[in-house]
């Protein structure tokens, strides 16, 4: 079997590579060929510029820094939006529309950079998760702004500027990239479903806002639809679309077939949208027992002790009963049992002994991984 030499020697080919074998003759998985390849290859810096910048914006702390300020500027888009709804102060302002353009354009560089150095760029180009936010917030953006004819301002009492504002609500979407620095899967995706439900209801409600404009300078509402909704601000808008999703509907001022058909889709899209992340999320709990997402919170004020190794049933309930026993004493104490696996029937009568269960605690984990179940 051909072996890595020394760094003069060439890189063996990859698809030779077979997993290595230890002294003993048992295979090593972990340790394969063309794992010591990718190390060897790092150490000799003869990684391509693409593989380089993949690890330098997915295994760095730069990575991880652009990933936060890619957030910050994306919520700072959307807060300018929103702020954009109640005051006039944006419109036709050079400094902010310069500003604004800048964060696009940086945007779409970190787009550029992320697709060229993935693995697959056809298939992260084509991908909802990851290429969707970056086209759908940036491509309407700047050409609608060059369209303009002053891309660095946006146009006062445009419909077409507050069109591409609208697209810009898309980044909250750019939030979910943070998720990978969440540990806990269910946390994870809570935040996911939040991020996704967020984007939602003020993208729907910005469209209805912007719909409703059109149609009013169009002079195709009706005098009865006008005068309810004229005076509509963003988070009335914010509060129909959320009633509208909960199938709660207190009251639908908009009788336009126009309006009418974009509630169709807002209503079949979040059907297909929150039951699907709402099943992952059961599906993530499920798939754990309640032992694997138990906690315990340590206290000063009661004595606990750390049970882990080698268990069996009796061992444990005679040592529960010795531990529980009057004569140690009334003082309140805690058994916390640390193990691998979920615990069996038998083991889960003894857990559940009216004597000492609300002083006995089973964590299902390793014991390298212990503080994360201590609060």
């Amino acid at each position: 079997m051909n072996r890595l030499r020394t760094e003069d020697d060439n890189l063996i080919s990859a698809n030779t590579a077979r997993p290595l074998k230890s002294r003993h003759g048992s295979t090593r998985i972990e340790n394969t060929e063309i794992e010591r390849i990718i190390d060897y290859a790092k150490a000799s810096g003869k990684l391509t510029l693409k593989r380089k910048i993949n690890n330098l914006l997915t295994e760095t702390k730069l990575g991880s820094f652009l990933d936060v300020t890619n957030s910050v500027l994306s919520l700072l888009v959307v807060a300018q939006y929103i702020a954009a709804q109640y005051t006039t102060a944006f419109e036709g302002n050079l400094e902010w529309g310069v500003f604004s353009f800048l964060v696009h354009i940086l945007f779409l560089i970190e787009y550029m950079f992320r697709l060229y150095s993935a693995k697959e760029p056809r298939k992260y180009f084509f991908s909802l998760e990851e290429s969707f936010v970056d086209l759908i917030s940036n491509v309407p953006f700047f050409i609608i702004r060059f369209a303009s004819g002053n891309p660095f301002v946006d146009q006062p009492d445009s419909l077409t500027a507050h069109t591409a504002n609208v697209f810009s609500l898309f980044r909250i979407l750019r939030l979910q990239k943070l998720n990978r620095y969440i540990e806990a899967e269910v946390s994870k995706q809570l935040s996911n479903i939040i991020i996704v439900i967020t984007t939602l209801i003020l993208f729907a409600a910005g469209a209805f806002n912007l719909v409703q404009q059109a149609l009013e300078n169009a002079g195709i509402v009706p005098s009865v639809q006008y005068s309810e909704t004229k005076d509509f601000n963003f988070w009335r808008y914010v509060y129909f679309i959320i009633t509208t999703i909960s199938t709660l509907g207190y009251d639908n001022p908009f009788s336009t077939a126009v309006a009418r058909i974009m509630l169709i889709c807002l209503i079949l899209i979040s059907l297909a949208i929150i039951p699907a992340k709402s099943g992952e999320l059961i599906g993530i709990l499920s798939s754990k027992s309640v032992y694997a997402r138990a906690r315990y919170k340590a206290s000063n004020a009661i004595p606990h002790i750390l049970i882990t190794g080698t268990v069996s049933d009796t061992a444990l309930q005679n040592f529960l009963v010795e531990l529980f026993h009057p004569d140690h004493g009334p003082a309140q104490k805690h058994a916390v049992i640390l193990l691998p696996t979920r615990p069996n029937n038998h083991m889960e009568m003894v857990l559940r002994n009216s004597e000492y269960s609300s002083n006995v605690f089973y964590l299902q984990g390793m014991l390298i991984n212990f503080f994360l179940f201590l609060d």
